[in-house]
């Protein structure tokens, strides 16, 4: 158990760790078992967690991250105030989906652009004035709520259309 800021270059943890101060890593950590960490840690290149972690006070990746899934807390039990989305369709008209190279590394990538999100949907933004984020999971339900206004739109062409054939007798 460490209790004090650390800065390490590698790290091999090979049993249970906890890390309660700041931590920062500026090279390789291979974890194979359980790893608790309760304050900020910042990982500077390849981590491998073979294992559980517990990050209590965020994570801040400034790579990729990778896993098998991803999962987000969505448990009703956990929300109140739920209300369905609504406009979501005309929302989404005011968000491009762009491509771009990041300027860091040239490294081609797709996504939509923080700024024009926060105006639309300014609960999914997070990060700071100087480096804003965008929580993904986040349009998830408006993308949900839109496919449904698109399929109400189909649903209604379609019966006007068979009405317009009936009228003209085809």
């Amino acid at each position: 158990e460490i209790s004090e800021d650390i800065t390490t270059r590698n790290l091999l943890v090979t049993g249970l760790s906890t890390f309660q101060g700041d931590s920062s890593f500026e090279s390789d950590i291979l974890a194979l078992q359980n790893v608790n960490v309760t304050g900020l840690s910042t990982f500077q290149n390849d981590v491998v967690f073979q294992t559980q972690v517990t990050m209590n006070e965020g994570l801040v990746v400034a790579g990729i991250a990778t896993a098998d899934s991803f999962d987000s807390l969505s448990d009703e039990r956990y929300k109140e105030n739920v209300q369905t989305l609504t406009g979501s369709l005309d929302a989404l008209d005011k968000i491009r989906g762009v491509s771009f190279d990041w300027k860091k590394n040239k490294e081609r990538a797709m996504g939509v652009i923080a700024q024009e999100v926060e105006g639309v949907f300014p609960e999914v933004i997070g990060g700071t004035d100087k480096k804003k984020t965008v929580n993904y999971d986040g349009l998830v339900g408006v993308l949900i709520e839109s496919i449904k206004e698109l399929k109400a739109i189909v649903k209604s062409q379609a019966n006007d259309i068979e009405n317009l054939k009936r009228m003209l007798g085809s």
